[in-house]
């Protein structure tokens, strides 16, 4: 429906941009080209995500330094390294109300959903909490008496304050995943791979492993303490402001929309 609901928006309305991204991109920016301006987001590297540069827009917005070293030039588009916008809702709590669970939001096997189920039976005496994202994967943690199922949720902000870090093990090439700078925001670091844009989210607000080294994350969680902790959770909070921002000057200074 997305396409028609487009066409009757062009109809009675104009616009000074149009950004499309994702499945059936490529459609809608040709659908728009001719009556508004349009650009692409480009926030993951793979097909479906690069979809929208069939179309040729005259601007792609690219999500991080990592997706836009993997750019190659298609017709005359111009690729604008956009990172995505944040609000900052200052909902945080005391460090010492912190407690010492580990996170993981998403656990599918794409996002180490398997490596997470590993590491919490090398800690059976630390508490896990994993966070349902794209589909139901509670089955994965059946037996493990230390990890907590929480079904889907949009409170956030709670959950991210109650524990000591998120664990961010993909085994895909992440573009920048959003949940590292809204966990920054609540104080919450990051232990993260070193695969795609994971590290340039983390920045120094957290811990940045080798992918899949289960052994050197044993040892890395098992250090975490809480002065450690409280540390990289100021560095973590502070890294993900900078992304807390209008970003309307940012497109016109870049010309993806005109003055």
């Amino acid at each position: 429906m997305v396409s028609s609901v487009l066409a009757d928006f062009l109809r009675i309305c104009e616009f000074d941009l149009v950004i499309t991204s994702q499945e059936g991109s490529s459609q809608l920016a040709r659908q728009v080209s001719d009556v508004a301006p349009v650009t692409g987001w480009i926030h993951s590297v793979s097909n479906t995500g690069l979809e929208v540069l069939e179309a040729e827009p005259r601007y792609a917005l690219v999500t991080s330094k990592f997706v836009l070293r993997r750019m190659r030039q298609r017709g005359k588009t111009k690729f604008v390294l956009f990172y995505p916008p944040f609000i900052d809702t200052g909902d945080r709590v005391a460090e010492h109300d912190r407690r010492d669970g580990l996170l993981m939001i998403n656990p599918v096997p794409a996002k180490g959903g398997e490596f997470v189920k590993r590491l919490a039976a090398s800690f059976p005496d630390r508490k896990f909490t994993v966070v349902e994202g794209w589909w139901d994967t509670s089955a994965t943690f059946t037996g493990l008496a230390n990890v907590r199922y929480v079904p889907r949720t949009y409170d956030m902000n709670t959950i991210y304050s109650a524990h000591q870090a998120l664990l961010v093990p993909s085994v895909v090439e992440d573009a920048f995943p959003r949940v590292i700078i809204e966990a920054g925001l609540s104080g919450l670091p990051s232990v993260g791979s070193a695969r795609g844009g994971i590290p340039e989210a983390i920045a120094d607000g957290g811990v940045v492993l080798p992918p899949d080294d289960l052994h050197t994350w044993v040892e890395t969680i098992d250090m975490l303490d809480g002065v450690t902790v409280a540390s990289y959770s100021v560095r973590a909070r502070r890294n993900a402001l900078r992304f807390v921002r209008s970003c309307v000057e940012e497109l016109f200074k870049e010309g993806v929309i005109a003055i």
